[in-house]
């Protein structure tokens, strides 16, 4: 967490963490890119070696910092709560 917000990892699978994101509009911009990279960086210190995360379909902004990020569609979609996600994922190396 940070001035602006921060990142969650929920454990999915052995190496692989669900992150969720909490930015405030505060945060967005130079910020938030910073983050990112911190909370990335985290993760591979810590033995994480795949990230995910769901992005609901019409959510054009959170979809493009997630690509800006590294993050890729899977080609997956689910529904949660009535709702379909776009699946989005990157390998740490």
């Amino acid at each position: 967490m940070g001035e602006h917000g921060g990142f969650m990892f929920s454990w999915s699978a052995p190496d692989v963490r669900e992150v969720h994101t909490f930015v405030l509009p505060s945060g967005r911009g130079q910020w938030s890119k910073a983050a990112r990279q911190c909370a990335i960086d985290y993760a591979k210190e810590h033995g994480v070696k795949m990230l995910w995360t769901k992005i609901r379909e019409q959510d054009h902004n959170v979809i493009h910092y997630a690509q800006q990020g590294g993050m890729q569609f899977t080609g997956d979609v689910i529904e949660t709560f009535g709702e379909p996600y776009r699946i989005y994922r990157m390998e740490l190396s």
